[in-house]
This record gives structure tokens, sequence and C-alpha cells, in this order.
């Protein structure tokens, strides 16, 4: 079995550090991270999850980031409590994941699964999937997990460099450029905080289920809060709303 050396870590940190600083191929980092395993131990697929972004108040809710359906990009996820919830997600993506192998391979005997993780905040996680096609066992030995347990340290501090990148640079950057728009939007119409969140919402692109599960309320209630946004807004829509304040700097009405 092989095993990491120095030589091996040092490639490993010049592979990824770069796609930090520029990565016009759109590559996932995280999974670029996880990836590094396959030189040394085989695996089909990996998943991950880390709650990278918590809320300043511990316990309520916190910015989860994972890999996706397709595992190409990052996604935010709410939760309300601390480690229960982020086990949820772990499971959730975990059985995700096993449910996309098991469509990509509907013979396969079994799935083997390996995990790491870190022990102090900000919690990350990572997996690793090997697909068995025949009665061969091919479950992770010894070996292979005392491997991915000497990169353990390493793979953790990449996958959480990576992640706070991406987390910064698809949802802070993008909320910062349009909160002090939000600001003077919610102080000329006189928007409750609540409305004021959903805009935010509103120009991600959210569906009305989608800002109901990630601010744990009702659809009704989403549905609800846009009409009050809308009316005070005098918009009929929320398209209309986007395009009459947001489309270009001139066409503020603030």
């Amino acid at each position: 079995m092989a095993t990491p050396d120095n030589a091996f870590i040092i490639e490993m940190y010049r592979d990824v550090l770069p796609l930090i600083h520029s990565n016009s191929d759109k590559v996932n980092v995280p999974v670029r991270v996880l990836g590094q395993v396959r030189q040394l131990v085989p695996i089909d697929r990996v998943h991950y999850a880390g709650d990278i972004e918590p809320d300043q108040d511990p316990g309520l809710i916190h910015a989860v980031y994972e890999n996706d359906r397709e595992g190409k990009s990052i996604s935010l996820r709410k939760m309300k409590s601390e480690e229960l919830a982020f086990e949820e997600i772990i499971e959730y993506s975990r059985s995700n994941t096993i449910t996309q192998m098991k469509d990509k391979f509907p013979h396969a005997v079994d799935i083997h699964y390996h995990e790491i993780r870190s022990i102090d905040k900000p919690f990350v996680v990572g997996g690793f999937f090997r697909v068995q096609h025949d009665s061969q066992d091919n479950r992770f030995t010894p070996g292979e997990i005392e491997t991915i347990a000497a990169l353990t340290p390493d793979l953790i501090l990449l996958l959480r460099v990576a992640l706070s990148h991406e987390a910064a640079d698809r949802r802070l950057q993008h909320f910062n450029t349009y909160s002090f728009i939000c600001s003077r939007l919610a102080n000329e119409y006189h928007l409750t905080e609540t409305e004021n969140k959903l805009v935010t919402e509103l120009l991600v692109g959210y569906s009305n289920e989608q800002i109901a599960d990630r601010n744990f309320v009702s659809v009704s209630t989403v549905k609800t809060h846009l009409q009050h946004i809308f009316k005070k807004t005098e918009t009929k829509n929320r398209m209309d709303f986007i395009g009459k304040f947001f489309t270009s700097p001139e066409r503020m009405k603030l």
C-alpha cells in the first residue's frame, strides 16, 4: 500500500492552492481536494459538507456548504440547531450520493464508504465511496484507512480553505454587491426585517418552496410576505420587482 510522503503532500498543496487564486475552468475545488486520495487509494466518488459560515448566535442557524446533486458546485443550506442538524446534513449528502451511484451502477453488489471529519470548528466532513461490482469484497482495507488517516489533517485544512473561499466568492460577495441597495430599499418603502430578508432570496432566484425551507416557514407565509413587498413597492411580481430596482443603477427609484 502506497503511503503519503512529504513530496506527495507538497504536490497536493501545489495542485489545489493555485485554484483558490485563479480557477478559470470552474473546477470544484473541494472535490479536487478529496480527489487527491485517488492517487493512493482507489475511490469512485467523494462528497463533502462544511459548517463554514456559522451564524453569530451559535446553535440557531448555520450556513452549510455541500456538493449539490450533480456534484459540480456548492449550495447553501441552513440548519436550526448545531451538531444534530449538521449530522442530518451529512447524512442527507451521503445518502444522496449513494442514490446517485446506485442509479449509475444498478448492478452494483454494494457501495462502501469511509469518512473523515474535523473535530474542531469550523466542522468539515469528507467521504469516499467505492463500488463493489462482484462477489469479491473491496471494502476499505486497514492499510487504505491508515493511508487516508495520514492525509486527513492536510485534507481537512485544504477543504476548509476551499469551502471558505467558495462561500465568500459565491455568496458573500454577491450579497455585498446588493447590501447597500437593499438597505435603501427597505428604508424608502418601510419594509419589515423579514420582508427585507426575502429581497435577497428573490435576487438569488429561489422559488417560494425553497425560501420557505430556508427560513423554516410555510409556503403560504412566504407568499404573504412577497405580496406585501410587491404592494409596498408598487410592483406586480418578482420579475417586475427585480426589473424596477435591480437591473441598472439609473432605474433605481430611491
